[in-house]
């Protein structure tokens, strides 16, 4: 997933117009929707206001796109011969992603601190080798 969407995402779930997350970060709507539609690449200064005026940090930001690029290949790459695990995993993944939506800032950085710690103290089986 793009960065734009993950914006978009977040803007929409808050029910802010492009207009007033634009005017808080401190550009126009164009150049807003853009970003969202992945047309044009936020400078991080943009990017730091944007997840401001959003309630979010950069990071989260990152992280999100990170971990649902990473769910769109694992079920497909891990588990093919077996679809109702990989149906059950995007189920899962897709349940996280909203809980972390839905936390504050400082929720999720701890959200994240924990899900490493959880991966390195249980790591999948093909992991461990």
């Amino acid at each position: 997933m793009k960065i734009g969407k993950v914006l978009r995402q977040h803007r929409n779930a808050q029910g802010k117009t492009l207009e007033a997350v634009s005017f808080v970060a401190g550009t126009d709507a164009g150049n807003l929707s853009r970003i969202e539609r992945d047309e044009q690449r936020p400078s991080l200064d943009l990017l730091e206001e944007i997840a401001r005026a959003l309630g979010l940090t950069v990071s989260a930001i990152y992280a999100e796109v990170e971990s649902q690029a990473t769910a769109v290949k694992e079920p497909s790459d891990r588990y093919k011969t077996d679809k109702k695990r990989a149906a059950e995993l995007e189920k899962q993944v897709n349940q996280l992603t909203r809980y972390f939506c839905s936390l504050s800032p400082e929720g999720r950085d701890l959200a994240l601190n924990l899900v490493q710690t959880l991966k390195k103290a249980h790591p999948a089986r093909d992991e461990k080798t």
